[in-house]
């Protein structure tokens, strides 16, 4: 019950304390994003996640992807990383989020 405490959490931010193990922890951090960045992904770059789930609520009726397309320009600008094609690591992954909007229409 102490690791719930709001101080060890406070603590814990602070630190940039962050779980591993084979069990999920008691209790997972979850993040809005800002005004630059409404996704959390700068945030979860910046600390580093080598595994970060996007689930993107953004209004996006034509499937254009805007936000998360601004996303990553804004990290690519900021250095915090680059985003390519996990099937082809050498294709930028705009082209990738093109052809799913393509598919999308067909």
């Amino acid at each position: 019950w102490l690791m719930f405490s709001p101080a060890i959490r406070r603590l814990q931010e602070a630190s940039r304390f962050y779980f591993r193990g084979l069990k999920p922890p008691g209790m997972l951090y979850v993040t809005d994003g800002g005004v630059q960045d409404c996704t959390a992904v700068m945030q979860l770059m910046r600390r580093r996640c080598e595994r970060i789930l996007l689930v993107l609520a953004a209004s996006d009726p034509s499937d254009d992807l805007d936000v998360l397309r601004s996303t990553m320009d804004v990290a690519v600008a900021s250095k915090l990383g680059c985003f390519y094609d996990p099937k082809d690591p050498r294709k930028d992954v705009r082209i990738a989020l093109d052809e799913f909007k393509k598919d999308m229409r067909t």
